[in-house]
């Protein structure tokens, strides 16, 4: 990936939001990130966020 020079979250992270978007068929991102946020498991395994 190039630098854009604008800081925000890594590939892991991003990529690890769109396998949770996946697997649990949500229609947006907004959604996904709610859910990531109340679902401690979810932070767990991805690193905490």
């Amino acid at each position: 990936m190039c630098w854009t020079g604008r800081p925000g979250h890594g590939t892991r992270t991003l990529l690890e939001a769109c396998l949770v978007r996946y697997f649990y068929g949500l229609p947006n991102y907004r959604r996904t990130q709610y859910l990531i946020e109340e679902n401690l498991t979810i932070q767990k395994v991805s690193g905490g966020c």
